[in-house]
């Protein structure tokens, strides 16, 4: 008896951390806050709920607060995880680099310590290590993604055994294949489903994304076109092959192309945006302007278009235009380094050195491994000169 209220007792402590936590993601940090108080009221030595109480804190705004249930929680379990995590969020970056660097030695899932570790040596000014950060964080994410992928493939090819005649499994292998970057072994797949499957105009659409990336352009357009030829009312086709054919520089062919995908749909953004990188391709300036001002006028929220329209008034010599249109990109997406590094050549253009210094150090913050890029460290560090001038 006394074991089975043990047990049940574990069970409500489980689930009151757990409403806890999913309290904090719904933004309702009180209720996680209760929980631990409630918790701790009975026993006081529950690393977990002190590391409650103090992420609670830290997402209320609190830092200064979350620090002391913070320690406290270390004190009863010096490797527990949260805790390192909370604190290395409400402490300076020095001591940051110290925490992430301490997770990352009791953790598999590497990744966002790396991505923190990287933000806090960025702070720190130490540019070169916040980009080696990120760029391990980048492959071990890609690692991550790669072997689930893998497991998926491992499980249709068990299917197809069972099955060598669905065509559907083979097209769901190409699509998996093409996500790895598997190209030969997509284009198989995908010849596989058409040939058992000779009007399916999805296996000929993949068939053109594994030609595509192997960089066969014509095969790509080929296979495109089948799609087409099945499916001619279906405006993503025709976009599809205009991509094939802009890339393979066959530009009045990927703009009839662009014109026929808006016949069949007027609203379709990605065809309007798709024509304005063909319009700039071809010199077409002005009616590259005119695309990106139909997708906002479609959608007013459609953060891409201002930035490419940004470019395009850039080119055209209206860098005070430029910066309108990416101050709306990051008013719409405050995560977008290209509207930072637009609106930071902008600034260049105009000889405002430090805003186009700080757009800059903004971007870098949003996507640290930028400290790696050539171009991007000359631009920087020609930036700094001018102001020190």
């Amino acid at each position: 008896m006394i074991l089975a209220a043990a047990i049940l007792l574990l069970q409500d402590d489980v689930e009151r951390y757990l409403d806890g936590l999913r309290a904090i993601e719904e933004g309702r940090p009180q209720v996680a806050l209760d929980h631990a108080r409630t918790v701790l009221m009975q026993d006081r030595g529950r690393a977990d709920f002190w590391e409650l109480a103090g992420r609670a804190y830290w997402a209320s705004g609190m830092p200064r607060e979350a620090e002391a249930p913070i320690e406290r929680a270390l004190e009863l379990d010096p490797a527990h995880l949260g805790a390192l995590w909370v604190r290395a969020h409400v402490r300076d970056a020095a001591a940051a680099v110290e925490d992430f660097t301490r997770i990352l030695g009791l953790t598999r899932d590497r990744g966002p310590a790396l991505r923190g570790r990287a933000r806090a040596w960025l702070a720190l000014g130490l540019t070169d290590l916040a980009a080696a950060d990120a760029q391990a964080a980048q492959d071990e994410e890609e690692k991550k993604q790669r072997a689930a992928i893998q497991k998926e493939i491992d499980r249709i090819t068990a299917c197809i055994e069972d099955d060598p005649r669905s065509a559907k499994l083979y097209l769901q292998r190409a699509e998996k294949r093409l996500i790895i970057g598997d190209g030969p072994g997509a284009a198989r797949d995908a010849a596989r489903g058409a040939e058992l499957e000779p009007k399916s105009a999805e296996a000929y659409v993949l068939l053109a994304r594994a030609h595509a990336l192997s960089n066969a352009w014509e095969n790509a357009v080929e296979a495109a076109s089948k799609a087409i030829e099945l499916e001619p009312s279906a405006p993503a086709h025709w976009l599809q092959r205009a991509g094939y054919q802009l890339t393979g520089g066959k530009h009045k062919a990927a703009l009839a192309d662009c014109d026929r995908a808006l016949a069949l749909d007027p609203k379709a953004l990605a065809a309007w945006m798709q024509r304005g990188r063909v319009r700039i391709v071809m010199q077409d300036l002005d009616g590259a302007l005119q695309d990106y001002t139909e997708v906002i006028r479609i959608n007013p929220r459609a953060a891409p278009a201002y930035v490419q329209r940004a470019a395009v008034r850039n080119q055209k010599g209206d860098p005070s235009g430029a910066i309108e249109d990416y101050a709306r990109a990051i008013e719409i997406d405050p995560a977008s380094v290209d509207a930072y590094l637009g609106r930071s050549a902008s600034h260049e253009k105009l000889e405002k050195w430090r805003e186009a210094l700080a757009d800059m150090d903004r971007a870098l913050e949003i996507m640290p491994a930028l400290a790696k890029t050539p171009h991007f460290k000359s631009r920087r560090e020609g930036l700094k000169k001018k102001i020190e001038e």
